[in-house]
């Protein structure tokens, strides 16, 4: 019994190896070789050649003209920036500013600076460190009033001078 098994595994061993070599050669022979198409050469007078050259330099003319036309209504049709209006604080005697947050993304500095805005404060956002930090400038006559506000709605606050 052992040696029938034998004998069938060494056949369908036989077999595989035969089936590999005879598919190897198989698809190595159907393998299209690509042929170059044939080169067709024309012959053409000066005076073709003249044409299309004369022809293609005034086609690069017309783009030339019409990128310089392109670019003319792009300057015209972009607005000037304006410029910011600045608003002057008037200088009080003494004054305390204080850091409302640092925050690592701009736009949750400008949710602060609403927040600020509508409690009727004036802040400024400075870029520092990596950090975009919200600023107010409070009287120290009022210091008291507006840390008590400020801690309520942002927590915890800093003086900086």
């Amino acid at each position: 019994m052992k040696g029938y098994r034998i004998v069938l595994l060494v056949g369908l061993l036989v077999a595989l190896i035969f089936f590999y070599l005879g598919l190897n050669e198989w698809i190595y022979s159907n393998k299209p070789t690509a042929n170059p198409p044939p080169i067709v050469y024309k012959e053409r007078s000066k005076e073709e050649m003249r044409k299309e050259l004369a022809e293609s330099i005034k086609l690069k003319e017309e783009e030339k003209g019409k990128e310089e036309q392109r670019k003319q209504n792009i300057v015209k049709n972009t607005k000037k920036p304006e410029k910011k209006k600045i608003n002057k604080v008037k200088k009080v005697k003494k004054t305390k500013i204080i850091q409302v947050g640092a925050f690592s993304k701009e736009k949750n500095a400008k949710v602060a600076l609403k927040k600020i805005a509508n409690m009727g404060y004036t802040a400024i956002i400075l870029r520092e460190d990596g950090f975009f930090k919200v600023r107010v400038k409070i009287e120290e006559d009022k210091l008291k009033d507006a840390l008590t506000k400020l801690r309520k709605v942002f927590g915890n606050v800093i003086i900086i001078r």
